[in-house]
């Protein structure tokens, strides 16, 4: 077991159990969690997460498809992020990004990006959804004007070496139904 997933079992019976603050108590920052640390929550509290693997060209008038997760009745608190780059000179235009199962909308996001190449745009959701059924639940990205050299994004390449995911989907289950 790593140390950061014991630091987090520990700091969650320290929260459980009430002795939470304590002597010696710290505080654990967002940019601190890693992937492991996620997985091991989506272990303790029914989170689920998804990210895009390869760059989705936006090159049809139609919606295209980034990660989803399949959710089952309950409670959920779904947050996601798209990242939108230009890779070449596009003509400027409006990138609408949505929670979607397809069929229902649950929010939507939009940002203008272009004309130069290497702009970029970063879209960020959170919606509740409450299902009595299994759904998938994925992000969806629409252009106003279709380009090849417009992209949803996998990593953020031009500022971290192209190691950092950009965009991705994550659900944890509030409440079951």
């Amino acid at each position: 077991m790593t140390n950061a997933i014991q630091n987090f079992r520990e700091e969650r019976l320290d929260i459980l159990s009430g002795t939470r603050g304590g002597p010696g108590a710290k505080a654990v920052r967002f940019s601190d969690v890693s992937d492991v640390v996620l997985k091991e929550l989506s272990l303790q509290v029914g989170a689920k997460s998804a990210v895009l693997t390869v760059d989705v060209p936006l090159s049809s008038a139609g919606w295209a498809d980034g990660p989803a997760i399949a959710i089952g009745p309950g409670l959920w608190q779904v947050q996601a992020q798209v990242q939108i780059t230009a890779s070449a000179a596009i003509a400027a235009t409006k990138v609408c990004a949505r929670i979607s199962d397809a069929t229902v909308e649950f929010c939507t996001a939009m940002h203008r990006i272009g004309p130069d190449a290497g702009d970029s745009a970063l879209l960020s959701m959170t919606c509740l959804i409450a299902t009595k059924i299994k759904r998938t639940i994925g992000v969806q990205v629409k252009p106003e004007l279709p380009d090849a050299d417009l992209l949803m994004a996998s990593t953020c390449a031009p500022l971290s070496g192209g190691t950092e995911t950009a965009t991705r989907i994550l659900a944890v289950k509030l409440v079951g139904i």
